[in-house]
């Protein structure tokens, strides 16, 4: 069984925010986890309103 929220490696750069960290484990997470890239969740979404109100508000998932 694969574990998709399992924080496999990590590098910080010099100078990144904290607000920045926290969206690129949430970018990963949310690729591993749906198996879609987070560049495509908006073309994705963006013809279904119901989905596309909904799913924005689950959390770890970046859009």
């Amino acid at each position: 069984m694969r574990h998709a929220s399992l924080l496999k490696a990590f590098m910080l750069l010099d100078g990144a925010s904290q607000m920045s960290l926290s969206i690129a484990q949430d970018k990963a997470y949310t690729s591993a986890a749906t198996g879609v890239p987070t560049h495509r969740w908006h073309d994705f979404i963006k013809g279904h309103a119901p989905l596309l109100h909904g799913i924005v508000h689950s959390p770890r998932l970046v859009v």
